[in-house]
C-alpha cells in the first residue's frame, strides 16, 4: 500500500515530464469543488427558504386557531369565552398561549378611492406585535371608550393609496341586526352597512402578496364596538405553540378541552396547498443535487481514464515487473482519492462561504411579491451536507472502479516493443 501511495505521488502526481497531468487534476478537483459547493447551497437555501417563509407566514397564520362551528357567516358568528377559561387552558397546555381576535371584512375611503380590506381586531400582548416590524408610525392605543380608533396598515396598501400617519379614514362594515316582527313574532335577520372614521397610527412592513391577505390592524374593542359584543365575545382565538416538541395531537386535545363546540384548524389545514408547495421545493433541491453529482462522477472519471491512458507506457513497465493488477489499480486509486478529497474539501469551504455571506448580508434579493420573502434564506442544514459528503464519497469510490478496469487490458509487450 505504501508502495502504490508513493508510485502514485511519483509517477502521476508530480511528475513534470507529464505535461496533461497537472491541468487533469486541476480541472477535475475545480469541476467536483463547483459541484459540491452548488449542493451545499442548494441544501441550505431549500432549508432556508421553507423555515423563513413559515416564520413570515406565522406572522399572519397561527400554529391553531379556535372558530365558531357554525362556518356560514362566520363573521357575525363568536367564540365565547371567559378571561379565567382562557387564564385555566394556559395553564393546563403548557408552552402554548391563547390570543383573542376579532376579524372584519370592510371597505375603506380615501378621498375619491375606495378600496376592500379585511380589519383584524387583536389586544395587547398578541405575538403580532413584537414580529411584525414597522415602517413608519407606532402600533395602535386600544381603549373602550376610545372615539377615533387607530388602525395600522399594511405599506403596500397605504403607498398605493398615499395615506400617511395621522390621516383619518372611514371604513363602510355590514353590521348584523336582529329585530322581532311585530305582527308574525318571528326574528328577523339584518344586515347594515355602518361606518366609523379610523385614524392610521403606522405601516407595517408586509410581503406585499395578494395570497397573504394582509389585515389592517385595530384594537380588539374598536370592533367588539362596532358588533356590538361583549367584552368575551370573539371571532376566535388564535394559539401559538412555542414548545419545541411539536404535540401531533394538539388540535384533538384542545377540542376535547372544549367540549367539542369550537372548530379546531391547525395551520397546515387552512394553508393546506401552500404547505404541498413547500414540500415540492425538496424535490427540485434532490434534482439540483442528483444533477451536481452526475457532473462530478462524469468529471472524475473522465480524468482518470485520461491519466491512465496518458501513463499506459509506465503501467507497461510496472506489470513487467511483476506488479499486479490490484496494486497498480491502488496507484490510480491514490490518484482518485487525492483528486476527490481535494474537490470535495473545497467545495465544502466554498459552499459553506458563499452560504455565511448570503446569511449575513443578504446580497442575493428577491421579489417578496412572489416568493413572501426579500432575500434568498439560508438554513444551516447540518445534516443534508454531512450525507451529501458521505454520500457522494462513497458513490464516486465505487465508480471510479469502472476506468481502472481499463488497467487489465493494458499488455507489457504491446507496450514496450515500441521503447
Amino acid at each position: 500500500m505504501k508502495l502504490s501511495k508513493y508510485l502514485a505521488r511519483k509517477i502521476v502526481l508530480h511528475n513534470p515530464e507529464r505535461s496533461l497531468s497537472k491541468p487533469i487534476v486541476r480541472i477535475s478537483v475545480a469541476s467536483i469543488t463547483l459541484g459540491v459547493a452548488v449542493m451545499i447551497l442548494s441544501v441550505c437555501m431549500v432549508d432556508g427558504f421553507k423555515k423563513e417563509t413559515i416564520r413570515q407566514i406565522r406572522k399572519f397564520f397561527p400554529d391553531i386557531v379556535i372558530m365558531p362551528k357554525n362556518t356560514e357567516g362566520t363573521e357575525w358568528n363568536y367564540v365565547r369565552v371567559s378571561s379565567d377559561s382562557v387564564a385555566l387552558a394556559s395553564e393546563y397546555f403548557k408552552g402554548i398561549s391563547f390570543h383573542p381576535f376579532i376579524q372584519k371584512t370592510a371597505l375603506l375611503r380615501y378621498k375619491d378611492q375606495s378600496e376592500g380590506l379585511i380589519l383584524k381586531g387583536i389586544g395587547k400582548g398578541h405575538p403580532a406585535m413584537t414580529e411584525i416590524q414597522l415602517v413608519k408610525g407606532r402600533w395602535f392605543h386600544d381603549s373602550a371608550g376610545q372615539k377615533t380608533p387607530e388602525m395600522l396598515l399594511p405599506r403596500t396598501f397605504a403607498a398605493s393609496f398615499g395615506i400617511d400617519t395621522g390621516t383619518v379614514c372611514r371604513v363602510y362594515f355590514l353590521v348584523k341586526s336582529e329585530a322581532i316582527d311585530s305582527a308574525s313574532g318571528k326574528l328577523i335577520t339584518s344586515y347594515v352597512p355602518k361606518s366609523r372614521r379610523f385614524r392610521v397610527c403606522g405601516w407595517y412592513d408586509n410581503v406585499g402578496s395578494d395570497a397573504m391577505a394582509e389585515p389592517a390592524f385595530t384594537g380588539i374593542h374598536a370592533l367588539q364596538k362596532i358588533n356590538r359584543w361583549e367584552d368575551d365575545f370573539f371571532s376566535g382565538f388564535e394559539i401559538i405553540n412555542y414548545t419545541t416538541l411539536k404535540n401531533p395531537h394538539l388540535g384533538s386535545e384542545l377540542s376535547a378541552y372544549f367540549f367539542h363546540a369550537y372548530s379546531i384548524l391547525p395551520m397546515e389545514t387552512r394553508l393546506y396547498s401552500f404547505f404541498i408547495w413547500l414540500e415540492k421545493l425538496d424535490i427540485n433541491g434532490m434534482v439540483v443535487i442528483g444533477l451536481m453529482a452526475v457532473v462530478c462522477i462524469v468529471n472524475a472519471m473522465m480524468a482518470l481514464l485520461i491519466l491512465i491512458i496518458e501513463h499506459v507506457r509506465e503501467i507497461g513497465l510496472l506489470k513487467t515487473f511483476g506488479m499486479s493488477h490490484s496494486g497498480i489499480r491502488d496507484i490510480f486509486f491514490f490518484v482518485a482519492w487525492h483528486i476527490l478529497a481535494r474537490g470535495i474539501l473545497l467545495g465544502n469551504l466554498l459552499g459553506l462561504l458563499l452560504a455565511f455571506l448570503q446569511w449575513k448580508y443578504h446580497f442575493v434579493t428577491l421579489d417578496p411579491a412572489t416568493y413572501y420573502i426579500n432575500h434568498v434564506a439560508i438554513g444551516w442544514n447540518f445534516k443534508g451536507i454531512v450525507l451529501i459528503n458521505l454520500g457522494l464519497t462513497a458513490i464516486c469510490m465505487l465508480t471510479l472502479m469502472l476506468p481502472t478496469r481499463y488497467i487489465t487490458g493494458i499488455m507489457p509487450f504491446r507496450i514496450l516493443r515500441y521503447e
